[in-house]
């Protein structure tokens, strides 16, 4: 007996047995734990996935220009006839959202909502009720934190720029400066603008600069002698508004010319008479030149061969030359179309 004491004794080691109450003592205390954490992160993402269900919802038109309307329609359950629905939008997807416009819900479920927004942004409805805050960026009340407010899907509308032009091109001598001016809209400073001309079938940048505090714009370039066709204002567009063009203008560069007037009564080196005739020896038959003296303007169709003096550019037929007003030989400005 004293011996099997004895050895029992020699078996026994409290550090060991310490160590055993103390995983048992962990696994009693940890289990409880991970099994809630693990039901509660469930109920969670049910939850959350119930609320986040995006509502269908209508948006047209997605591009519209500045002032234009904008519709918005959907339908909920005819049990929430009576019930309040907000448009909101923001600069993105992510937010933060602000309160645009609300409706009440029909007897049918249905909604309409109608907004005109100045900037590009991303729109959605959300239904409220009593519970629910009125604005999203509101804090909810304690009753209404169990029960997340269902919202639509989200759209994205993009707002186009409006473009006024208050001064246009016009005709301008050979080596001096042409402004073009006016508002781009909403107003908001620092914009890039650029005046374009067209030059065949493409459409080239000959100036630029940007929108003032209020949206004014002002673009001063000096244009390439013999540059002449129509002028546009381009925006190219941002995040805050759409692309925006508005045409600028004819532009024409004269240079100052001695001409010549002739009786153009016989047969001509082109082989026929334009209205408006002009003689010149270098350029192709039915070149078009405008010419201007004292206020007054014409297009000329170079039609004839001349004038073989030397130091003259061009000899006006009759016609040409009684729209100008003019008689015997002088200076007018001419622009090669």
């Amino acid at each position: 007996m004293t011996q099997e004491v004895l050895a029992l004794r020699s078996r026994f080691r409290p550090r060991a047995l310490r160590a055993a109450q103390f995983t048992i003592a962990f696994t009693m205390l940890a289990v409880p734990a991970e099994a809630f954490a693990l039901s509660g992160t469930a109920g969670s993402s049910e939850t959350e996935s119930a609320s986040s269900t995006p509502l269908p919802v209508r948006v047209a038109p997605r591009q519209v220009r500045l002032g234009a309307p904008v519709h918005v329609t959907g339908r909920l359950p005819s049990a929430d006839a009576g019930e309040t629905v907000e448009l909101q939008t923001a600069r993105s997807p992510r937010g933060p959202w602000h309160r645009l416009t609300t409706t009440r819900v029909g007897a049918r479920g249905g909604y309409a909502l109608r907004a005109r927004p100045r900037h590009s942004a991303a729109m959605r409805a959300i239904p409220l009720t009593g519970a629910t805050a009125s604005s999203a960026s509101a804090p909810a009340p304690p009753d209404a934190r169990t029960r997340r407010p269902a919202v639509s899907r989200v759209a994205t509308v993009q707002v186009k720029a409006a473009m006024r032009v208050s001064q246009r091109a016009r005709g301008v001598i050979s080596g001096r400066s042409v402004s073009v001016a006016g508002h781009l809209l909403p107003g908001r400073g620092g914009r890039w603008i650029s005046v374009q001309r067209l030059s065949g079938h493409r459409w080239r940048t000959i100036g630029h600069g940007r929108t003032g505090r209020r949206g004014g714009f002002a673009v001063h370039f000096r244009p390439s002698t013999g540059a002449h066709g129509p002028l546009r204002v381009v925006f190219p567009g941002d995040h805050a508004n759409g692309r925006a063009t508005a045409g600028a203008g004819m532009l024409s560069v004269y240079e100052p010319v001695t001409v010549s007037w002739y009786e153009d009564g016989g047969t001509t080196a082109c082989g026929f008479h334009a209205a408006y005739g002009v003689a010149n020896l270098s350029l192709p038959c039915g070149t078009k030149v405008r010419m201007r003296r004292g206020g007054r303007t014409v297009t000329a169709v170079v039609d004839d061969r001349g004038p073989y003096v030397s130091g003259r550019a061009y000899d006006l037929s009759q016609t040409t030359a009684a729209a100008l007003g003019f008689a015997g030989v002088g200076t007018v400005d001419a622009s090669v179309q």
